[in-house]
This record gives C-alpha cells, sequence and structure tokens, in this order.
C-alpha cells in the first residue's frame, strides 16, 4: 500500500495544483470495464476475473455491517487456490468510510482472492472469490455476515494510475466571492488541458467535479459531503477562502480524502492532518512586513484594532499583526470586534475615538464597489456574469463577464450593445458589447481631454449628528490594504 501511495503521489508532483490528487487513493466508481464480453457490475463474482496483462491491480474493499461503513478494520487478501488455505499477503485498513484500498504489485495480479476483516484481533467477516484483474480497480462489497458484491471498476494507466482520475473542485461560482471562483475556474481549466495534452501522468488523463460553495461555509461542507459522498472522489481543490476552509477541511480528514487549497491563508489549517494541503503561505508568514513597513514609513506608536471574530482569516491575521506590533513595541490602546455582515460600527469608533490612537487597524469594506480593481457588472433581462465584450473582433472579457482593461473612449470609432437576441458572434446568453477602433493615418494628430466636476455636482449625507462626533466628510488621508 504504501508504495503504491508513494507511485501515485510521485506521478502527480509535477502539476503543482494537483500535487495532492489521487494522494493515496481513488475509488470513483463508474461501469465496470472489465475485459470479459458482456460482463458488467452485478454479475457472478465467479465469472469476473480474467487474464490481464499488466502486474498491477487495485481492490477497494468496501466494509459494511448492517449497511453502515465499518471503519478501522484490517482487510486482507490472500490468493485462493483449491485445496489450500488461503496465506495473506496484502492487506489495508479501513478509513471513515469503511473503505480499504489495497495494491497488488506482483506478477499474481490476475485471479481470485480470499478476503476478510480483523477487528480487535478477531475476523469480523471472511468473503470468497474476490475477483482480481491485472490493470484494473476492483471496487467490492463487504458486508459483514453477507456475500461479497463487485460494485464497479475501472481501467488503470500504464503508469498504475486509473485512466480517468476525478478531482473535486469547491469554488464559490456565486455569493459575495465570485471574484476568486471564476479565475480560479478558468485556472483549473488550463491545467487540466496541459496535464491531460502530455505524458505527465503516465496516460492517465484528470476530470474534474466542480461544485458551487455560495461563497460560504455552509455551502463548503454541503458541496464537501456531495463530493465525497456521492461522486466518491479522493482529492478535492478548495475552498478558497479560510472560513470555508475551517469548516470542510475536517470532513475531508475525517473521510481520507485529501484537501488542497491554493488560497487559503489562516495559520493552523494545514496541522488539521496528514491530508490537508495548501500551496499559500500563511498570515504569520504573510503579515509582519507590511505591519514593519508601515510603521517605518508612518511611525506610528498607538493603534487600535477591529476585528471580524466570525470570519477565519481576519481572527488569525489579527493575532499575527499584534505579535508583530508587541515586536516592535507600538501599543495596542484597544481591541473591538465586530461579526461578518454588520453594517454600524458607532458603538466601536466612539469608544476608539476616545483613545486618539495614531492608526486604525481593521478589515476593508467594500462599499460600493470601493476597493482597487473593482469593475462594475453587467445584468441583462436577468442574466449576469455571462457576458462577452469585443474590441475590433478580439474577446477582451475578463473571466466570464468583466471588460478586461480600461478603455481611452476616445479611440472607439462606433460600439453597439446587445442586450438580447445577440448573432452567432455571441457565446454567452448575455450582454454583448461589440468596439470597432479608429484607424490611423499618416499625418500626425491628437487630441486633449480635460475633465471637470463642480463640487455642487457632489452630494454627501452628512448631517449634525455625525458632525457632532467630529466627522468632516473628508476622506481618509493614508488607507493601506493588505
Amino acid at each position: 500500500m504504501r508504495t503504491l501511495c508513494f507511485r501515485i503521489r510521485s506521478a502527480l508532483m509535477p502539476p503543482l495544483a494537483i500535487c495532492a490528487a489521487w494522494g493515496c487513493s481513488g475509488d470513483r466508481m463508474t461501469t465496470s470495464q472489465f475485459p470479459v464480453a458482456g460482463e458488467q457490475a452485478a454479475r457472478p463474482l465467479g465469472k469476473l476475473a480474467s487474464g490481464g496483462d499488466q502486474a498491477l491491480a487495485v481492490v477497494v474493499a468496501r466494509v459494511t455491517q448492517s449497511q453502515a461503513p465499518v471503519s478501522g478494520v484490517t482487510v486482507e487478501l490472500g490468493r485462493s487456490v483449491s485445496g489450500r488455505a488461503a496465506e495473506y499477503e496484502w492487506s489495508g485498513t479501513t478509513n471513515a468510510r469503511g473503505q480499504a484500498r489495497i495494491g497488488i504489485e506482483d506478477d499474481r495480479a490476475t485471479g481470485y482472492c480470499r478476503a476478510r476483516a480483523i477487528r480487535g484481533g478477531s475476523v469480523a467477516g471472511s468473503w470468497s472469490s474476490i475477483p482480481v484483474n491485472g490493470g484494473y480497480e476492483t471496487t467490492v462489497e463487504l458486508p459483514i455476515g453477507e456475500k461479497a458484491r463487485v460494485a464497479g471498476s475501472i481501467r488503470l494507466s500504464p503508469g498504475g494510475l486509473p485512466a480517468e482520475i476525478a478531482i473535486g473542485v469547491v469554488l464559490p461560482l456565486t455569493g459575495p466571492q465570485t471574484r476568486y471562483g471564476f479565475p480560479a475556474r478558468d485556472g483549473f481549466a488550463l491545467a487540466q488541458n496541459e496535464i491531460n495534452g502530455s505524458s505527465k501522468l503516465g496516460g492517465a488523463r484528470i476530470s474534474f467535479i466542480v461544485e458551487d460553495s455560495r461563497g460560504a461555509a455552509d455551502g463548503a461542507v454541503e458541496a464537501f459531503n456531495r463530493l465525497i459522498d456521492r461522486e466518491r472522489v479522493s482529492v478535492i481543490l478548495g475552498p478558497v477562502i479560510s472560513t470555508a476552509a475551517r469548516e470542510a477541511f475536517p470532513i475531508a480528514q475525517r473521510n481520507e480524502v485529501i484537501a488542497f487549497s491554493s488560497t487559503s491563508t489562516a495559520a493552523g489549517l494545514s496541522a488539521i492532518g496528514d491530508y490537508i494541503f495548501r500551496a499559500g503561505l500563511n498570515v504569520n508568514a504573510l503579515v509582519p512586513g507590511p505591519v514593519r513597513e508601515t510603521q517605518e514609513k508612518l511611525r506610528y506608536r498607538r493603534v487600535a484594532m477591529i476585528v471580524d471574530e466570525t470570519d477565519v482569516f481576519s481572527s488569525s491575521s489579527d493575532e499575527a499583526i499584534r505579535n508583530t506590533l508587541a515586536e516592535i513595541d507600538v501599543e495596542i490602546l484597544a481591541r473591538e470586534t465586530i461579526s461578518t455582515g454588520d453594517t454600524t460600527f458607532t458603538e466601536q469608533l466612539t469608544r476608539i475615538k476616545a483613545l486618539n490612537p495614531h492608526v486604525v487597524r481593521m478589515r476593508g469594506f467594500d462599499v460600493g464597489g470601493s476597493h482597487k480593481s473593482q469593475q462594475t457588472g453587467y445584468e441583462s433581462f436577468g442574466v449576469r456574469r455571462q457576458n462577452r465584450i469585443l474590441a475590433d473582433g478580439v474577446d477582451t472579457t475578463q473571466g466570464t463577464g468583466g471588460t478586461g482593461f480600461y478603455f481611452d473612449y476616445y479611440s472607439i470609432e462606433e460600439f453597439t450593445t446587445t442586450a438580447a437576441g445577440a448573432d452567432v458572434e455571441m457565446t454567452a446568453p448575455g450582454s454583448l458589447v461589440m468596439m470597432t477602433m479608429k484607424s490611423g493615418g499618416s499625418d500626425f494628430s491628437g487630441m486633449v481631454h480635460a475633465d471637470y466636476e463642480h463640487e455642487s455636482f457632489v452630494g454627501e449625507n452628512t448631517d449634525a449628528d455625525l458632525e457632532a462626533r467630529g466627522y468632516t466628510g473628508n476622506p481618509n488621508l493614508l488607507f493601506f490594504e493588505t
């Protein structure tokens, strides 16, 4: 088993995003593909072992009792020879799903085996006529007290991996975090095309089963459960945010399914268990540098902090910031707390104002797209994030709906905007913007453009109550976003 795990991990190390994929199991079930004409899953066991030409075979054994999975039992396999007692040579321990994956790597990879389940030093169940086929992974149900049943099989690649490796992906494709979800989805698609078009996996191919986390922790938990229980994947890529990862990762660990996040940065996530991985640096590596740099430039000595205690990243980065401030002898005057979804911070800010801090440290709140690099979205007849922006026939759409870059509007000769009923050039059901750019010539020419907006055109909602508290309506003089 350890040798098989090492082979699979080594094969997948080159593509980093998939380095944890298929780490030490791979039990997605498909329709039986035995090389016996007409044989499918659920046929009599004795007819399913056929001559194979590969020395590697895999048996995925699922032990149940009264239809419930049995974890922590040792499943042993031994070659079944008529008139002789079985010698149990291969074994594996069932996980939380009652499942053990056992690799057979010698010239006896095809034939019949006996199986037994050992619990507490005693035999809890035994079964005969377990088919083993060289070059195939066979999934066998082993209900204690009942007969064994073949549930399915998949062909292994020449490198010993399943011909198709199904990988779960959990991304926020709806809700408040879609700005992370869609670029990640596009990146996975690029990686999939590159890996499947190469020989990195020894002839195996990867496929993604994508689930929407809705940008929420409970959505990520539901997605993990679906991928593990229904799709039976052995590796999940995601989630992308730390709050969701903190809730979903234990599910993967409990079921011995590898979870790999490329973006979650809260401290301690990868310590949840041996099946949890991530590529990004955590806050203990990311936070100290910016904190020290801003203090050196601004020379502040007194800080007040507002922390979202319900957000895992916010709480984790808060601890890293406080530790760094203590190291550089900056005084923390107050630490106020809020919760995700709060819309008023009057009490916290009033208490902080009385302390007269040099700096207020808090998470950035996106009010109407006020953060940098935000784009205005398009919506037509209820369809969102499925738009196309074409400049001289070139698709410049960013992701699934962004403009892609800022245009010099005076360089546009003409444009059309279509909300519905577009022609065949439109490959999505949303809005279509088509632009024709101006052509140049031999004569040098130019244009000067200036904008002016009188203050009478700018409204504000500052009232007497806010002014009495000292608010002037002026913007922050310095704003740092890390």
